[in-house]
């Protein structure tokens, strides 16, 4: 599969397939098919900045847990 830029899709980006085991036919799938995005309504780069955000908060709070503060 080859990532290809798809400027008319939401997220910008799809995954192309073309094994000759589709029987010649091109089998394209979303970056979202089969995740937990596949559904939301949200922009993946939305999805992405919250998921960096928590992981960074969490990073500070156990490190302030290690120190003591």
């Amino acid at each position: 599969m080859q990532m290809k830029p798809r400027l008319e899709l939401r997220d910008g980006a799809q995954w192309e397939c073309r094994y000759k085991t589709h029987r010649g036919k091109t089998v394209k799938k979303s970056v979202r098919s089969r995740s937990m995005f596949e559904r939301s309504k949200i922009s993946l780069q939305r999805w992405i900045k919250f998921i960096y955000r928590s992981a960074v908060k969490r990073k500070r709070r156990s490190t302030g847990q290690r120190l003591g503060g």
